[in-house]
């Protein structure tokens, strides 16, 4: 189990800060053992890569996963994460894996509103039904000292969640659907594994994660923190897709305009593992990689009204536009991508992909068809949502 915090953005929606080993005998779940991402490897590892590495997009290696556990979300595409990190551990002594589950606090907190509450190590604070996620991605950073006692507290509290589960008293399967239906569609919990069959329960289920093929339009949009820091649950984003399209000839012309708002009024206020960042820009900054996924290779870029060159890389067939940003303490950034293209003629299709970050995202598609209005919706939350007009 990835137990990702969203807190510090990757890919995928958060980094990797801790995990858990569990074996699932006939449907029984027992805890293995549980820790931190830098327990993972033995202190004698090489750190090498992912093998073999073009099986790996640039932009996924491009973060150094071989020597970064807590990388291994830096992927839109739950089947890469879950690939390299079969094959790190078995490189590194950890023994072969049948599958990879993501989970990050909004699905830790219904964990834990099934087993009950659970004390924080070497605290006077436990979690339950109701603060989990708060904790996780907020108030661990003031209960817990950023040191290895700490990092050692949330390696024992994140297996004290699964060894709990694993002998909980769990309701029927249209309470758990119900109850865990939205937190997969919204992409809090996902999960694949190598296990021939396996991928058709998935799929029906909603809890595979891949970077969805099509032959319409699609839009990804991912995000990094490169501070690092636990800022992005202050990060205010709005997202407006514009699409000119011709049904007849499938000429596509789209504006992606984004506004991204550091929400952080005091940064004297926060501890400095939230604030901080390793770049010399003055705490509380949002220091970011904003990438958007698409398969229109033309695009070009604003970032506040001035043209600002992008960076391109290829990732499954499709085309990776990044930029870095830095927004500092109550201040807003607008970026306004233009992506030129030509796709199937006929109905016009889109398939958004949107992790689940922390802080706000509200997105609007506007899509015309010479001149007549076929799409335009405010977003439902949703990892991945597909349209038709």
């Amino acid at each position: 189990v990835m137990v990702a915090n969203p807190a510090e953005g990757r890919d995928f929606g958060g980094f990797m800060g801790g995990w858990a080993l569990l074996l699932v005998n006939d449907g029984a779940i027992g805890l293995e053992d549980s820790g931190t991402p830098r327990e993972l490897y033995t202190p004698t590892g090489d750190r090498q890569p992912p093998m073999p590495q073009s099986d790996f997009s640039p932009a996924f290696m491009d973060m150094a996963p071989g020597r970064f556990t807590q990388n291994w979300t830096s992927s839109v595409d739950l089947d890469v994460v879950a690939a390299a990190a079969t094959n790190l551990l078995e490189a590194n002594g950890r023994g072969k894996i049948d599958g990879v589950i993501y989970a990050d606090p909004a699905a830790l907190q219904q964990f834990v509103a099934l087993t009950g509450p659970i004390p924080v190590p070497g605290t006077v604070a436990e979690i339950d039904g109701t603060n989990t996620e708060a904790f996780f991605t907020r108030d661990q950073f003031r209960v817990l000292s950023q040191d290895e006692a700490g990092n050692e507290a949330l390696g024992e509290l994140t297996g004290e969640i699964f060894d709990r589960l694993g002998s909980a008293d769990l309701p029927g399967p249209r309470t758990l659907g119900d109850t865990f239906g939205p937190l997969v569609r919204n992409g809090h919990l996902a999960m694949a594994t190598g296990v021939d069959g396996d991928r058709a329960l998935l799929d029906r289920l909603g809890l595979s994660a891949p970077l969805p093929q099509t032959d319409g339009d699609l839009l990804a949009i991912v995000e990094r923190n490169k501070a690092p820091n636990k800022l992005d649950v202050f990060l205010k984003r709005t997202h407006t897709y514009d699409v000119a399209w011709s049904s007849e000839t499938g000429a596509r012309t789209a504006t992606l305009t984004s506004t991204y708002t550091n929400d952080v009024s005091d940064p004297a206020r926060l501890p400095p593992v939230v604030v901080g960042n390793q770049t010399d820009e003055p705490a509380g900054t949002q220091i970011r990689e904003v990438s958007i996924l698409s398969p229109s290779q033309n695009a070009t870029l604003e970032v506040n009204g001035e043209r600002t060159p992008s960076r391109l890389a290829i990732e499954e067939n499709l085309y990776r536009h990044s930029v870095s940003l830095s927004i500092p303490p109550g201040e807003s950034v607008e970026l306004r991508w233009r992506l030129e293209g030509t796709l199937p003629a006929g109905p016009y299709d889109l398939t958004l992909v949107r992790p689940a970050n922390a802080g706000t995202n509200d997105t609007n598609v506007v899509v015309r068809d010479v001149g007549r209005t076929v799409i335009d919706e405010t977003m439902k939350p949703g990892r991945t949502v597909r349209l038709t007009g």
